[in-house]
């Protein structure tokens, strides 16, 4: 038999075998965390869909900058207004009247201030050197890239010096700080509208962008789905960016359903960051807790939601890479390539501690929170990726 058949053969048999675990954990836990459990499934169903769809939202923004392919950032947005619709209509139901002052408990808004700003920058350019943002780590490692130990390290590090220095940015720019929240301000019906129209607008300019000019665009743009182009193949191979999109729009409307928050995975990663600086004797200062933020809080020998979810978007992506083949162990090309990665990873990991989260928290889970710091966070991302591009650029000559 040829040895490259064995050995996918072998991965695809792993692969289910892992599946079949994954399923076993999920039943073991329903019978006594059942809320926890469902944690597994959307982590599962995340993991896949990244993987498939090639998600990633740094590659999203590289490609639509350097190649004038939006196909990811499109997949990005068409997702976001799916979900700021399902999401809409459920926090219409739990806060019918948005001036008496009260926001959900889990929605992603938290207060607006340089904070969130700042971290967007740091976030967009760390996580363009370091080639990585937390989310998609988490589906490269299920691929079997070795690299994204050295960019989760890196975060932990970038998260433990924000938590020195945290009550110094809580004490002066976060200081006077406040949320807002789009239905507060104008009322539900414009709240949907305006955000809605936000992200088609920049769906439009990046069509636009893609086409080269405005002119060009209204003569090659033909509004239609090739369902020809679709087969079965293609599909278990790979999905379009789209359908990617959607699929983690549509997770999120059933994780606020079911599990009462939007999606978020830096909490997790904040939390490490506290128990590992504790252990090493780092004493960080006592900070208010920032509402709507992804942070957990729990002791190291729990079991919380983010850990669970998390590491099931792990495994749901190293299960399909496994069955469909794709899993290979890859390290770093060089020990340059892996300081780099940790440099950048460092400086994202400390914008996520400014934000109060990452890509999916504090932009994604944000803007369909209704709330404008997710607004601020996604253009100071794209401001920061653009200069991360340039750094790259330049020290690559």
């Amino acid at each position: 038999m040829d040895n490259a058949v064995s050995n996918k053969r072998t991965k695809m048999i792993i692969g289910f075998l892992l599946l079949a675990v994954a399923v076993t954990v999920f039943f073991m836990m329903h019978s006594t965390m059942p809320r926890l459990a469902l944690f597994i499934v959307f982590g599962l169903a995340i993991g896949v869909a990244l993987e498939r769809s090639r998600f990633c939202f740094v590659s999203a923004i590289s490609n639509a900058v350097l190649m004038r392919d939006g196909r990811l950032l499109r997949g990005v947005l068409v997702g976001m207004i799916i979900a700021a619709v399902g999401i809409g209509i459920m926090m219409m139901q739990q806060v019918p009247d948005p001036d008496s002052g009260i926001i959900p408990v889990n929605a992603h808004v938290v207060p607006l201030g340089w904070t969130i700003a700042i971290g967007g920058l740091l976030f967009g350019v760390g996580s363009v050197i370091g080639g990585g943002c937390v989310i998609g780590s988490l589906s490269r490692l299920g691929e079997g890239s070795l690299s994204v130990i050295i960019l989760t390290a890196g975060v932990e590090i970038g998260l433990i010096l924000y938590n020195l220095h945290a009550g110094f940015w809580q004490n002066t720019v976060m200081h006077d700080a406040q949320r807002i929240w789009l239905p507060a301000k104008m009322g539900w019906p414009m709240a949907l509208v305006v955000t809605i129209a936000g992200l088609l607008l920049v769906y439009y300019l990046i069509r636009v962008a893609e086409a080269g000019s405005v002119k060009k665009f209204f003569a090659s743009y033909r509004p239609h789905i090739d369902f020809k182009s679709f087969t079965w193949k293609k599909l278990l191979e790979q999905w379009p960016a789209t359908v990617g999109g959607i699929l983690l729009g549509v997770i999120s409307i059933f994780s606020y359903k079911f599990l009462e928050r939007p999606l978020g995975v830096s909490g997790e990663y904040v939390r490490w960051s506290e128990i590992i600086g504790e252990s090493i004797g780092l004493h960080f200062p006592e900070v208010d807790a920032v509402p709507g933020a992804c942070a957990i809080s729990a002791s190291a020998d729990e079991i919380t939601w983010g850990l669970v979810l998390n590491l099931s978007i792990l495994i749901g992506a190293m299960i399909v890479a496994l069955i469909s083949g794709d899993f290979s162990i890859k390290y770093p090309r060089t020990w340059r390539s892996a300081v780099r990665v940790l440099i950048g990873a460092v400086i994202m990991g400390y914008g996520i501690g400014l934000a109060g989260g990452c890509n999916i928290g504090a932009f994604f889970s944000a803007i369909i929170s209704f709330g404008v710091n997710g607004w601020v966070f996604g253009l100071t991302v794209f401001i920061g990726s653009l200069i991360g591009i340039k750094i790259l650029q330049v020290t690559q000559r």
